[in-house]
């Protein structure tokens, strides 16, 4: 059986048996007996799946959404100082760094737990909107936020999808991070297999750029992918050999490159010029030479 099926067979068990306490036809006894076995089936899934996917077993369950709800990404925030920290998310990697700032945007309509939707924009003949969810967990403020492009996504899908994640949470408030990995662990992992991978010492131009969302006035799903899109091609023009280029936020950039190419002593990375539709983006630029793993964890450490 797939991991899928599996995934699948548990969430439709999970969901019997909140109907099935809901509309009384589970005594209290049962339904707490049903509660333990499938707690049971979920550790030993989600042994297996995070053994054999990193990801674990949170984004199986954000990767089943979009799949089954016609979503273009889905992902999960906790509100910290005003601010969504991302946990988790399946879907579009550069659709997920506008996510945050379209949040905060819409932070009235997550306050009172309800679910809501509006519109994002239209591009290519499909318009886009985002749903979201916030709700309070132990104390803490989590967010489940989804995109998509069809009138078939389904809402009562997604508010379960919600509910099952705030168990989860509940269930795992002291350890959480090992199960829902947050977004600078994965950018932590894709650097550490460049590092690997090298088997030499490797360099990081760090790119902060300065405030964008205020400078430039922007709004809309699409404008937000289009400026991180920019970016990423006009740091990876700069440099004349093949880099690594990585976003860790709308306003954060990692170039990786080998510290023995020449590019180590051609790239002038304090005078790259950024210009956004005739707007010189500002930036402040770090280089950082990365040759053991003690050095690679001090950087990564850094990030957060």
């Amino acid at each position: 059986m797939t991991d899928t099926s599996e995934i699948d067979i548990l969430i439709g068990q999970i969901r019997d048996t909140i109907k099935g306490r809901s509309d009384g036809s589970l005594s209290l006894e049962k339904t707490d007996r049903a509660y333990e076995t499938l707690l049971e089936r979920y550790h030993a899934l989600e042994r297996k799946i995070v053994s054999d996917h990193p990801g674990g077993f949170i984004k199986g369950l954000l990767y089943q959404h979009n799949r089954s709800n016609y979503s273009a990404i889905t992902a999960v925030f906790i509100l910290k100082d005003g601010m969504p920290s991302p946990l988790a998310f399946a879907g579009d990697a550069i659709l997920f760094q506008a996510l945050p700032e379209l949040i905060v945007g819409q932070a009235s309509l997550i306050s009172d737990g309800s679910t809501s939707r509006f519109r994002l924009g239209e591009k290519s003949g499909q318009s886009f909107s985002m749903v979201l969810k916030g709700f309070d967990v132990g104390g803490e403020k989590i967010i489940v936020s989804s995109v998509t492009s069809t009138p078939l996504f389904d809402i009562s899908d997604f508010e379960f999808l919600a509910v099952l994640i705030g168990a989860i949470y509940t269930a795992y408030a002291g350890s959480f991070s090992p199960v829902l990995l947050d977004y600078i662990h994965e950018i932590s992992s894709e650097l550490s297999g460049i590092f690997e991978s090298s088997r030499d010492v490797i360099c990081a131009d760090h790119f902060t750029l300065n405030n964008p969302l205020n400078s430039f006035s922007l709004t809309g799903i699409h404008a937000l992918i289009d400026f991180s899109s920019f970016i990423m091609e006009t740091l990876s023009r700069a440099y004349p050999e093949p880099v690594n280029v990585l976003v860790v936020s709308l306003a954060s950039y990692l170039v990786i490159y080998d510290a023995h190419s020449p590019l180590n002593a051609e790239v002038k990375r304090n005078r790259i010029d950024i210009n956004y539709h005739t707007n010189i983006v500002p930036y402040k630029s770090t280089h950082t030479e990365i040759a053991t793993h003690a050095e690679l964890s001090h950087f990564l450490e850094h990030l957060r």
